[in-house]
């Protein structure tokens, strides 16, 4: 047997075979970082005016001087009168949100005295109560409404 002879020259390359199937789908990426807000939009259209709401004067308004009496949830006036004896029902307080009733007595001091109570479940505060269903006063006094509650303003108990 003979020695083994020189190697041979390199031969052509051969045809690409076919691409092989798609692996499996790697595992989800971390999330990015958010992106920078995006400029303001423009301005939308007005909406439609709203609907007008219930009158309110302020004015002058003689109620009852006798009697006992409920101020509407309606009334238009801020100021009314009560006699010695009676009782002044309020309007409720989410009928007058923002609004001054002030309650006269037309016979002040001198052991004289009026009632104001709540109407439904209105609560009435002062300086001194946490809550009440009514209150008794001598002289003069000013509620004004929160839309939940009449807050006494200004009394003279």
């Amino acid at each position: 047997q003979g020695a083994q002879g020189l190697a041979g020259a390199q031969g052509p390359t051969g045809a690409t075979g076919p691409f092989g199937p798609a692996g499996p789908a790697g595992p989800t990426g971390a999330r990015g970082l958010a992106g920078a807000a995006g400029p303001v939009g423009p301005a939308g259209a007005s909406g439609p005016a709203g609907a007008a709401g219930a009158p309110y004067s302020n004015l002058f308004s003689v109620s009852p001087a006798s009697g006992n009496y409920t101020i509407g949830n309606a009334d238009a006036n801020g100021v009314f009168f009560a006699a010695n004896g009676v009782t002044v029902t309020m309007p409720l307080a989410s009928s007058m949100v923002g609004k001054k009733i002030w309650i006269v007595h037309t016979t002040p001091g001198g052991g004289t005295f009026f009632t104001v109570q709540r109407q439904g479940a209105d609560l009435l505060y002062d300086f001194q109560s946490n809550g009440v269903a009514s209150m008794t006063f001598q002289d003069s006094v000013q509620f004004y409404s929160d839309g939940t509650r009449w807050n006494a303003a200004y009394t003279n108990q």
